[in-house]
């Protein structure tokens, strides 16, 4: 995917934004990863991109093939 979007940052974000991630794509919050990522979050900003424009490409049938 790619595109084009305003990017704001956020220097407080929602004190659950970061474990909520860690959720999402690590699965725990028990991981070396997400340890290192909590132990910094009170550093951490978020950065928000409205989009305005996405060009996204499908290549399942493609992959499929592999």
């Amino acid at each position: 995917m790619r595109g084009r979007g305003l990017a704001r940052v956020e220097p407080r974000p929602p004190d659950d934004l970061l474990r909520n991630l860690i959720r999402r794509y690590l699965g725990h919050e028990e991981s070396s990863l997400a340890r290192w990522l909590l132990s910094r979050c009170n550093t951490e900003v978020a950065i928000r991109v409205t989009p305005s424009h996405l060009h996204s490409w499908d290549y399942t049938r493609r992959m499929t093939r592999a």
